[in-house]
């Protein structure tokens, strides 16, 4: 990868999550923040690093580790577990942290979709999350602003040859494109 893209893909991924300062304690009891990029710039943390430390202190734009600390058993054991509410019919919760993308998440994410979502207790389901819940963002209003050259609002999320789109694609066509019916399984 080039060091354009990389610093691309660091951007998206540090300023796309907020920061986090969550159950994790380090040894002198201040609260872990995450994610935090580590001082020599080219690891992003979500969890304690491999040296189990954290950062109690980052810097506000780049989130680069200004001080550490060691991170305390608790961070490495089932008391950092966590639950909320989900949309979810069934009445399963949300429960964290859970791995996602590569990366282990405590509170709710909009990776990959347009509205907030968890993975539920069973570990393999994953569904939208209620309001109440860390890390919630209420879903963007793509409806209302994409719309095609024929003045039709497109329909967001889609499904088009087994790939999940939040917004248009040039998937198979010279241009970008949208539908704007799907059915109920977004297709």
């Amino acid at each position: 990868m080039t060091s354009t893209l990389l610093f691309k893909l660091y951007n998206f991924l540090a300023f796309s999550f907020p920061l986090v300062q969550g159950s994790c304690l380090s040894v002198s009891s201040e609260h872990c923040i995450f994610p935090f990029l580590s001082n020599d710039g080219k690891n992003l943390f979500y969890e304690c690093d491999q040296d189990r430390k954290c950062a109690i202190e980052v810097e506000p734009n780049s989130r680069k580790a200004i001080k550490y600390s060691s991170c305390s058993d608790g961070c490495f054991d089932n008391s950092t577990v966590s639950y909320c509410r989900s949309t979810n019919p069934d009445g399963q919760s949300c429960k964290f942290p859970f791995k996602y993308g590569g990366l282990t998440h405590h509170q709710c994410t909009t990776m990959g979709r347009s509205e907030s979502w968890c993975m539920l207790n069973d570990g393999i389901t994953f569904a939208y999350c209620d309001r109440d819940c860390p890390g919630y963002e209420p879903a963007e209003d793509l409806m209302d602003t994409c719309k095609t050259t024929e003045g039709q609002i497109c329909q967001f999320p889609f499904s088009y040859g087994s790939i999940i789109y939040h917004g248009c694609t040039l998937d198979g066509h010279d241009y970008p494109w949208c539908p704007t019916v799907v059915n109920g399984i977004g297709e």
